[in-house]
């Protein structure tokens, strides 16, 4: 679809999109224009969100694997501001510098900002590598965890399907193609 917009031009100022933006963009088209929307980046998705399968068997191989993303708080939904409730793209906007650097945290000048006292105001930088996403803790105080194991100063590869927590909020890390597939 010539000239379909991408997810830079419905980006929030701290870097999210809202889930019925991209509801409304996956009844538009394939899973290939939904991919394209998304600039062809996983997203991290909040684990409050609602709309989102995040409970999902996979193929036979890693049957014993269930992914599964619980809140205390079962009465959250997609238009409450919490960071549980956010569903950030790994793309800048598009007037940003350093495209393959994605700084995380409470500071207004990251990529993706997430206000809260618990996460560092530089918490953690997910940098794009030709070998994939790779996620490094920023010295926070409250840590990163990939899959429940401490992030260091070493970069961690980032899987479809990761759990990532930074202090105390999780997030699971989808493709588009994940994504699409999930959204209800």
């Amino acid at each position: 679809m010539p000239g379909m917009p991408t997810v830079q031009s419905h980006l929030t100022t701290s870097g999210r999109v809202a889930l019925k933006i991209l509801k409304k963009v996956k009844l538009m088209g394939s899973a290939a224009r939904f991919s394209e929307f998304l600039c062809q980046r996983p997203v991290l998705v909040g684990a409050a969100i609602k709309g989102i399968n995040l409970e999902e068997r996979v193929d036979e191989e890693e049957a014993n694997e269930t992914f599964m993303l619980i809140q205390e708080n079962a009465e959250a939904d997609d238009e409450t501001p919490g960071l549980h409730n956010a569903i950030y793209p790994l793309v800048k906007d598009s007037n940003a510098s350093k495209a393959n650097v994605f700084t995380i945290g409470r500071g207004y000048d990251n990529d993706l900002v997430m206000v809260d006292f618990a996460v560092s105001k530089r918490h953690a930088i997910i940098e794009i590598k030709p070998e994939g996403y790779l996620l490094r803790d920023h010295r926070s105080t409250n840590g990163t965890m990939v899959n429940h194991t401490k992030v260091t100063d070493e970069p961690q590869l980032l899987r479809d399907k990761d759990v990532i927590t930074f202090a105390r909020y999780e997030f699971i890390i989808l493709t588009p193609k994940s994504l699409y597939s999930r959204l209800a």
